[in-house]
């Protein structure tokens, strides 16, 4: 499972199941959003950043990245109920079952914080072109005068 964790306003947020749907943190600043859920390919939008050229990366990461992409192991998610509690051997027992390739096994963490763009199935990117969600409507203003 993966998360978008907003710097800004502090939301954790997951994407819509539906891909190229972006999901808007509170402050609006992120989007998320699954340009292929079964394969986990996920991207992630931040509105208020200029796009810069990073080596490597899209040409949407942003000068300063205030996003971060929280990574929940599905071994951990799955777990059954009927073994009891989750111990250090069992932990390690699900770090070990991921492949060498998994961050979750070089890492040795069921959890990871990384930037988007820091894994080959994240990154960052312009608003999809054809959303199957809108984005919610912007707070409304004050009417009051000062």
């Amino acid at each position: 499972m993966k998360l978008l964790f907003c710097q800004d306003c502090g939301d954790i947020i997951a994407p819509y199941p539906q891909p190229r749907a972006p999901r808007y943190c509170r402050c609006l600043r992120h989007a998320v959003w699954w340009e292929d859920p079964q394969a986990g390919i996920l991207r992630v939008h931040d509105a208020r950043n200029h796009p810069r050229e990073q080596e490597g990366h899209s040409q949407h990461w942003p000068s300063v990245p205030r996003a971060y992409v929280i990574g929940l192991t599905n071994t951990l998610l799955q777990y059954p109920d009927r073994f009891g509690p989750i111990t250090a051997e069992t932990v390690q027992e699900m770090i070990d079952s991921h492949g060498d390739n998994y961050l979750f096994k070089r890492w040795r963490s069921l959890v990871l914080r990384i930037r988007p763009a820091e894994s080959n199935d994240t990154n960052w990117a312009a608003l999809p072109t054809r959303h199957t969600i809108e984005a919610p409507p912007r707070p409304p203003q004050s009417m009051e005068r000062g």
